[in-house]
């Protein structure tokens, strides 16, 4: 897997939709509508956003239209969260070859 091209002059921030949405999913989704209102808030000549999902799903196109760059885990399923004192537990479970 190579890395991904990113802006060196804009902070980077993961989202991680955990969600598998699989293509016969249909209608809208609340964490959806979260995630595009956060892609909308922040300036995006100062951030560039990457969203780690569990495999290619339905609102990918919507993502990518706010400028967020997808990123996929290759999972049928959603993703485990599990209760963890390390917030970034995910990242160890998916290591991510972002920077």
């Amino acid at each position: 897997m190579g890395k991904m091209k990113t802006d060196a002059s804009k902070k980077k921030i993961l989202i991680v939709f955990p969600y598998y949405m699989g293509p016969d999913s249909t209608g809208s989704s609340g964490v959806k509508r979260i995630v595009l209102e956060l892609l909308n808030g922040f300036d995006k000549e100062r951030y560039e956003f990457f969203i780690a999902a569990p495999a290619r799903g339905p609102f990918d196109d919507d993502f990518q239209s706010q400028g967020a760059s997808m990123f996929y885990l290759g999972e049928k399923k959603h993703l485990v969260m599990r209760r963890s004192k390390n917030p970034f537990y995910i990242l160890v479970l998916y290591p991510l070859f972002l920077l």
